[in-house]
């Protein structure tokens, strides 16, 4: 009985070790030199950089076979947050990614199925991370795209509502013309989850009220 318990014991002891060190080794993975990287470049990436739905870019096709020259697209980004560079054989999702990220993902479907060389540069057109505030507020018109504004913030860059301002229908229209949203902005004030994000391009209008 006594070789028994001690045996036992001995098991149990090794079952803790055990333990121990898979828990060791565990913690020593999240903290691998690769996972490390990946969350300080996270860490590190401006939301200014990211692309956005609505806004518009120039994509430049350069380095082609002699004689084709350099081809340039412009091209909104969509709704559901792609683009085409290549009329529509081809869909890619930018919304969401750095410049640099789509850039890296168009080449490498392009090459080599289609060119043996190409390079390729994401470019904004002009100031088209904007937004659109008009109607009743004080100071109605372009707005320059922060990430994360949404249409109450919009509303406060622009000078925040007039006394006739209709706070109850308050329309945001995507910037594709297609989508509309009405958002009643005094719920906003009890429930900010019905405050939708806007996005460069986007136009939000507020009505003037009757009574």
């Amino acid at each position: 009985m006594t070789i028994m318990k001690v045996v036992s014991g001995i098991g149990k002891h090794l079952g803790i070790v055990g333990a121990v060190c898979l828990a060791v080794m565990a913690l020593a993975g999240c903290q691998s030199p690769s996972a490390a990287t990946r969350t300080n470049a996270l860490a590190k990436l401006d939301p200014a950089e990211v692309l956005q739905v609505g806004e518009s870019v120039l994509i430049d096709f350069e380095d082609l076979p002699t004689g084709t020259g350099s081809q340039v697209f412009n091209r909104q980004i969509k709704a559901d947050g792609s683009l085409s560079p290549l009329m529509e054989n081809h869909v890619f999702y930018a919304a969401g990614k750095t410049r640099t990220q789509l850039e890296d993902e168009i080449r490498k479907f392009y090459v080599p199925d289609y060119y043996q060389r190409l390079t390729v540069t994401v470019r904004p057109q002009g100031d088209t991370r904007v937004f659109y505030v008009g109607g009743e507020v004080r100071t109605p018109g372009a707005q320059k795209y922060i990430p994360g504004v949404t249409v109450s913030k919009a509303i406060e860059s622009a000078g925040g509502f007039t006394q006739f301002a209709n706070k109850k229908k308050v329309k945001l229209i995507r910037a594709d013309g297609k989508h509309i949203l009405t958002v009643n902005c005094n719920k906003v004030l009890v429930d900010p989850t019905l405050d939708p994000e806007v996005f460069p391009g986007d136009k939000i209008y507020v009505r003037r009220r009757f009574w």
